[in-house]
This record gives structure tokens, sequence and C-alpha cells, in this order.
């Protein structure tokens, strides 16, 4: 995993100049100029918003929120477990009464952990070329798909902090990569080569059991 210093989405709120609380339930963003994006961004899954009363510490492993999940407990690379908030703000939701996420840092022990049954789907991303040949092996009634998903491979760099602030440098990093051999040594050939980070719309792969 990649731990980020500075902020990757901060140009998203280049334009925020101010917030100002008008009352419990609104707020008012201040903007440079008009952004009819920042809505959209602000509902997605990277725009938290936390308690200022709540430790920023205490937030990694205790968070508190008014989600239709309460925080249970969080054991470190192993599992987070969650129950239903009975006082959610839309009635009859959630429908699950708890929800467990395991934590496997490794690919190929989910991918196994799937074999044995501990699970009835993969993440689309798990299921390379190697491994796909190896779970049609173990669990050979799953069905396994290899299909083009929306996960890229990509170089990223800090360009705010020399050498990298060069565009010359950028891009002779880029060209210095053998696309063709790292997608053959990689995927063996059945990957795609793109030329931005957005990737047109695929369908997803992965393994699942037959129901």
């Amino acid at each position: 995993m990649r731990i980020f210093h500075r902020n990757p989405r901060r140009v998203w709120y280049s334009k925020l100049q101010d917030v100002s609380v008008v009352g419990d339930y609104e707020a008012t963003f201040e903007l440079s100029e008009p952004q009819p994006s920042l809505p959209v961004l602000l509902a997605s899954a990277f725009s938290a918003v936390l308690s200022v009363h709540v430790p920023q510490a205490t937030m990694r492993t205790r968070p508190v929120g008014t989600g239709p999940f309460k925080f249970v407990e969080f054991k470190r690379g192993d599992s987070i477990r969650l129950i239903r908030n009975p006082d959610y703000w839309k009635k009859d939701r959630p429908y699950l009464d708890e929800i467990t996420f395991r934590m496997i840092d490794s690919r190929a022990t989910r991918m196994l952990a799937f074999a044995t049954g501990d699970f009835d789907i993969t993440f689309p991303s798990d299921v390379s070329v190697p491994l796909i040949k190896d779970m049609k092996a173990r669990a050979p009634k799953a069905i396994c798909e290899m299909i083009t998903t929306g996960t890229q491979i990509n170089l990223m760099v800090n360009r705010v902090n020399p050498p990298f602030d060069n565009p010359d440098i950028r891009r002779a990093m880029s060209l210095a990569i053998d696309r063709k051999a790292f997608n053959t040594i990689l995927m063996e050939g059945l990957g795609l080569m793109g030329g931005a980070m957005l990737p047109q719309p695929v369908a997803n792969g992965g393994c699942r059991r037959k129901w």
C-alpha cells in the first residue's frame, strides 16, 4: 500500500475559499469561481466529514459517524466489525445486522480463502493470469472470468518536488517503461495498454460460486 504524505485530491478544492456554518443542518461553501462538480466531489466516498470533538488519532481506530453502521471492533491486520445503526436517519435501513471486513494483504492468500470456501466472491482485480489457472484447478466448480477491469497500473510521481517538477524528467521516465514486456511478463499479454489513466468502461471479472 502506498501512503500519500500529500492529499492527492487537494486539487478538488482549489476553488474553495471558505466554509461557514449556517445552522445545525446547513453550511455555506464560498468559491473563487463556479465549480459545478463540487456537489459530486463532496458526495463521493473520498470526502469524509470528521467530527471536530474526536481527535484524529482516535478516529483511526475508533471512528464515529452518522452512517448506516456503527463501529464495534478493529483488529489490526485482521478485520473490522460493524453493526446496524438503530439511529440511522433512513427508516428500515440498513438491511444487514452486521458486517465484518476481512483484511488479507496477500492476493494469493485471498484467492486461496475463496478456494477453501471462506468467501463466495473475489475482487475482479484479484484474478491474475497465473492465479486463475490455479483457481480453476483448486475450485473447478467456481465461475472464473478473465475480463479487463478498470484497474490500472500507473507511473505516479510527486511533480511538486524536484527533480520530478521537470516535465522532461517525467516524460523520460514514462518513455523508459517497456510496456509490451511489462504486459507480457505480468499479464501474459492479456492486459490492455492505454494512453490515459481513465480507461473505457469495461465489465467486471473475477471468481464467484454457483448458487
